[in-house]
C-alpha cells in the first residue's frame, strides 16, 4: 500500500491478554495498545515551494502514537492504522516497551 503526503501506515501490536504470571485480563480491562510497526511511508508533506519535508522514521522502527487518531483498517488478518507523521510521538528503540515506567505509555 502507497501512503501519500505525511502519511504513515502502521501494523499495531496485538493486546495482551494475560499477564506475565499467566493471569486472564478480561477484554474491558484490556487497554489499547498505541505501539506498532511502520510499514509504509509518504513522500513527506510538499510545502507552498513544492519542496517535500521527510518522514523521520523508516521501515520497520516501532514506534508509540497517539490514541484516537487515524484511520484503522484490517489487512490479511492483522490490525493496522494510517496516521500523520505528526500523530507519532517516540521511535522506541530496541528496548521492550513494557520496561518504560506507564506514567510514559499514554495510559
Amino acid at each position: 500500500m502507497k501512503m501519500m503526503d505525511d502519511n504513515v501506515l502502521i501494523r499495531t501490536e496485538k493486546t495482551r491478554d494475560a499477564t506475565s504470571g499467566g493471569i486472564f485480563i478480561p477484554l474491558m480491562a484490556q487497554k489499547e495498545e498505541l505501539v506498532g510497526h511502520v510499514v509504509s511511508i509518504g513522500p513527506g508533506k510538499e510545502d507552498k515551494f513544492g519542496k517535500r519535508s521527510p518522514i523521520p522514521v523508516d521501515i520497520g522502527d516501532r514506534v508509540l502514537y497517539n490514541a484516537h487518531t487515524g484511520t484503522q483498517l484490517d489487512i490479511n488478518g492483522e490490525t493496522h492504522i494510517i496516521i500523520k507523521e505528526c500523530e507519532i510521538s517516540a521511535v522506541i528503540g530496541t528496548e521492550d516497551i513494557q520496561n518504560v515506567p506507564r506514567s510514559y505509555c499514554c495510559d
